[in-house]
């Protein structure tokens, strides 16, 4: 199971970005303990996010699997099909290795190709 800091380390390597200034929008008052959120490519006058996406299959195929089979892609020079499969044996490997359910091994998977780990650490 992820941690809430992994959760939002994964969000951010995909280019999830926290406001600047946190604020409570119910009171429009500045708190600490909460932020807004802006999708990967948003510009200041996007709409923003409440939070971040739940770990489930169709935020993680819509933002992170693209993210890593790029990442994939340059790191080791493959191309996009190969990526793909190197993203899914490794996602293979974790759902393996731990029995957690799938979404968090694929996500556990990818956050170890943002941190640039090998496929077995």
């Amino acid at each position: 199971m992820l941690t809430k800091e992994q959760e939002q380390q994964l969000w951010e390597g995909c280019g999830f970005k926290k406001t600047d200034i946190p604020i409570d929008i119910t009171t429009w008052h500045r708190r600490t303990d909460i932020y807004m959120w802006f999708e990967p490519g948003a510009t200041g006058v996007s709409p923003m996010l409440n939070s971040l996406p739940p770990i489930d299959p169709n935020s993680l195929f819509k933002y992170a699997v693209p993210m890593a089979i790029e990442a994939l892609m340059h790191k080791y020079n493959l191309s996009w099909w190969h990526g793909y499969q190197t993203l899914f044996e490794r996602w293979h490997w974790q759902i393996n290795d731990k029995s957690v359910d799938p979404a968090q091994a694929l996500a556990l998977a990818i956050l170890k190709i943002q941190e640039g780990k090998s496929d077995k650490e």
